[in-house]
């Protein structure tokens, strides 16, 4: 997201990142991700979330905030109801942002090529047709409109796939690594591209059911034992290493290729009593989770920027540094080309 929406020439063009984080003072986020992974993480999820806030007030004709939803669309004695309606309430109103603003269609070439009988197709089943102005089809969205629905696209897809390692979903990791292939495609990212299709390939084709399953939910590791707290296997050995690169330092002069390797093999019996005696000694244990000041009031700037930019209206501004911009990325993938890089990569696994 960083790459394709971050540019230091948008710093005038109010709701783009760099403005944003020039706004909020994020000075440690920069173009280079890898210069502060963690500052960029912070950073797209409180605009991805104040995007969020801000498509919602504008679909409740709320002016802030503060304010109180249109009687048109939520009853005002809503809260009344029962939960059930309540969340019926809820779904309606989240399906219609989803509807108007979200595109991750994959009906690659549908919108230049006519169908059967002539007229040209819709974009996908995924938010309005690229070209359709969001509203009526009468007018050209502007690429100020194009960069919200983008940034809520995959920003939800982001968010979406993070909140299934919590949860431990496989099933949603999977579906979301579909995207991510097309994505990483789309914009030229070949290794990544390349990792997600092998993956894909493991899972659908070549691997028998009991090892596709394993594959699928042995990507998340829990050691807390309560839900919502999982984290992904990688990040858990990230940890394990951790451990081992203390016990080494711990060797001193002793540093040997067999030290190092018994280090190695001792990690988990090392790791249990450590945490034994910290348990009966009340230390309390480290958290992993890198501390953060509230964003509250970060997160009030953003929206009170968006809401006042009018970022949502679709043909109101442009963006002169994201002009040709276009919300959905696949859809610059021609569908020959594709089908062709998926059977050129699936000819690896077949028997000559």
């Amino acid at each position: 997201m960083i790459q394709s929406l971050y540019d230091t020439k948008s710093g005038m063009e109010r709701g783009t990142f760099y403005q944003l984080r020039n706004l909020i003072n994020r000075r440690n986020v920069k173009k280079e991700v890898k210069s502060d992974v963690n500052a960029a993480e912070y950073f797209i999820e409180i605009v991805v979330t104040g995007y969020i806030v801000s498509a919602v007030l504008s679909y409740l004709g709320m002016a802030c905030i503060d304010d109180t939803p249109s009687d048109t669309i939520l009853s005002p004695d809503l809260w009344m109801e029962d939960d059930s309606v309540r969340k019926s309430a809820l779904m309606g109103v989240a399906s219609a942002i989803v509807d108007k603003h979200i595109d991750l269609a994959t009906e690659f070439g549908q919108t230049q090529e006519g169908s059967d009988d002539g007229s040209a197709e819709s974009s996908g089943d995924c938010g309005e047709s690229a070209d359709d102005g969001g509203e009526g089809g009468d007018s050209p969205m502007s690429s100020a409109y194009e960069y919200c629905r983008e940034v809520l696209s995959l920003g939800l897809l982001y968010l979406n796939f993070k909140d299934s390692i919590r949860e431990g979903d496989g099933t949603r990791v999977m579906v979301a690594w579909k995207y991510f292939m097309l994505i990483f495609k789309a914009t030229k990212h070949k290794n990544y591209a390349m990792e997600a299709l092998t993956m894909l390939t493991q899972y659908f084709v070549i691997l028998p059911p009991n090892l596709a399953e394993q594959l699928k939910w042995s990507r998340f590791v829990n050691v807390h034992g309560f839900p919502g707290r999982n984290i992904s296997a990688d990040l858990h050995m990230e940890h394990m290493n951790r451990t081992v690169k203390t016990i080494i330092d711990g060797l001193g002069a002793n540093k040997t290729d067999t030290a190092i390797v018994r280090a190695g093999k001792s990690v988990g019996p090392v790791s249990d009593i450590l945490s034994t005696f910290d348990d009966e000694a009340g230390v309390a244990p480290i958290s992993g989770k890198h501390a953060e000041k509230s964003q509250l009031n970060d997160l009030h700037q953003i929206v009170n920027q968006l809401m006042e930019s009018e970022v949502f209206d679709a043909g109101l501004h442009n963006y002169k540094s994201f002009f040709n911009l276009k919300a959905n990325l696949t859809i610059a993938l021609p569908e020959k080309d594709l089908k062709k890089w998926i059977l050129n990569n699936f000819s690896k696994y077949t028997l000559s």
